[in-house]
């Protein structure tokens, strides 16, 4: 076991049990990757977070069970770390087994999902792993700001196939790394922590660690040298062989199928978008399975749901813990699909993210218009209302609503398929919407006489368009 829960004797022949070992109240984060199978780790710290694996698989071995990135595509998105934003003192510990060592921008074992302002890292770039941290509230690149970072030593050779424990601590000013127990750097930086999202596995785009990894954990205190020697205790890591979970065996059965002429939408009954397929190539269109519905709760915590029913062409997604449901309604149209958030019970929700899509296709990027694609395939996800709220973030889509606009009664779109198709999938989308539309813009854009040589955006990053001419 990774966490020893319990001490028993056996003492002539009789067992005697001490009980659960007390916890450290100052484990905020703690996950041992023990579940060996499904989409979701559970931390074991008071705080119960949970994160959602993504094109992640689980690997067993002499070492028990540990989770496995295949370098492209594969991350762990984990919540705010209650006390981690503005601490003074951490300390941040996991294994780490590496497998392909050609030179990558940048396979990053740990991200905060800022980088500027501030931010933190398990920075891992070409042979090497630092960790980094930049200065809260200030940004790099631009005037006026007093951006500055500090980077902390870990590894100057990245080990292939061993185990290698990674320990960061920090008591402002002084950060400290160490590798296998022993320091190994030590540095002042007088600011603290501005971390909140953070990604296991990967930075941004599809490039994310190639091996394993293992038993994190983020403490809100610093560590002394002894702590962490017992933390590098690699009595059970001896071998990083391992064998991979069968994910045919792990699949789980599709509780709905979307069909429009283009597409077709998979979603599981664990509420996982499973599948976004072109139908006349059959390509897959998806990274990996994907939580489609997630909250972002007043106290910071997310939870995605866990299960999904269907009643017609309504989908009701419950989330773990009896905490609540949201209630989804999917419209299939001949060119494309609409999203309208009916109701959601949890009563302490601060954002309500009613779909997430890996997508696979990301040679482009489209902000504005919310869209992925390369030069065969694209996909669109688009708020239609406008307190809908829309990104891209890595390689995935993204629409949610907040409190402040209300969380249900909004509506977003999703159009997905031949390249060549899209702007007319959008302006049928756009028409069917019943929000307002201009033919001179929009999927409109690119055939309208009136709009050609026009040099105005959408930005306000100019104050005239001469400015915005001259760069």
């Amino acid at each position: 076991m990774k966490i020893l829960r319990g001490l028993l004797f056996v003492i002539a022949g009789v067992g005697i049990s001490l009980g659960a070992v007390p916890a450290d109240p100052s484990l905020v984060l703690n996950l041992p990757f023990e579940e060996g199978s499904g989409p979701l780790a559970v931390d074991c710290s008071p705080n119960g977070l949970e994160a959602d694996l993504s094109n992640v698989q689980w690997a067993t071995g002499a070492f028990g069970t540990a989770l496995h990135f295949g370098g492209t595509n594969a991350f762990i998105d984990l919540p705010a770390v209650p006390g981690l934003n503005g601490a003074t003192q951490f300390t941040l510990s996991v294994w780490a087994t590496w497998e392909d060592l050609s030179p990558r921008r940048y396979p990053n074992l740990l991200t905060s999902q800022t980088w500027s302002p501030g931010g933190l890292m398990l920075f891992v770039s070409d042979n090497t792993c630092s960790f980094r941290l930049g200065r809260p509230g200030e940004r790099a690149g631009v005037p006026g700001n007093k951006w500055t970072e500090t980077g902390a030593s870990l590894l100057n050779v990245l080990p292939q196939r061993q185990w290698t424990h990674l320990c960061v601590t920090f008591n402002l000013p002084h950060l400290t790394t160490y590798v296998n127990g022993k320091p190994v750097s030590r540095v002042s930086w007088p600011y603290p922590v501005e971390a909140k999202d953070l990604r296991l596995g990967g930075w941004f785009g599809s490039v994310c660690h190639n091996g394993l990894l293992d038993d994190l954990r983020i403490y809100s205190r610093a560590l002394c040298e002894t702590e962490v020697v017992n933390l590098a205790d690699a009595s059970t890591r001896v071998s990083a062989i391992y064998t991979l979970a069968d994910k045919s065996k792990s699949a789980q059965p599709l509780i709905a199928t979307f069909k429009n002429r283009h597409a077709t939408l998979a979603i599981d009954k664990h509420g996982q978008a499973v599948s976004l397929r072109n139908r006349t190539t059959g390509r897959e269109l998806l990274a990996a399975p994907q939580p489609f519905v997630s909250v972002r709760l007043k106290d910071g915590r997310q939870l995605s749901a866990r299960t999904v029913t269907r009643k017609g062409d309504t989908l009701t997604f419950s989330f773990a813990r009896n905490e609540g449901s949201a209630v989804i309604d999917v419209d299939t149209h001949r060119d494309f699909f609409t999203f309208t958030v009916r109701s959601l019970s949890l009563t302490n929700a601060a954002s309500l993210t009613f779909c997430t899509l890996p997508v696979g296709v990301t040679t482009h990027r489209g902000n504005m218009a919310n869209m992925l694609s390369d030069d065969s395939d694209a996909v669109c996800l688009r708020g239609y209302d406008l307190p809908v709220e829309m990104d891209i973030t890595g390689n995935s889509l993204r629409v949610w609503t907040t409190e402040k606009y209300g969380l249900t009664g909004w509506r977003a779109g999703l159009a997905a398929g031949p390249k060549s198709e899209m702007p007319a999938m959008l302006r049928a989308m756009a028409e069917q919407s019943g929000e307002p539309y201009s033919k001179l813009g929009g999927p409109w854009s690119l055939d309208a006489e009136a709009t050609r040589g026009s040099s105005l955006f959408a930005g306000l990053y100019y104050p005239s368009t001469d400015d915005s001419l001259e760069t």
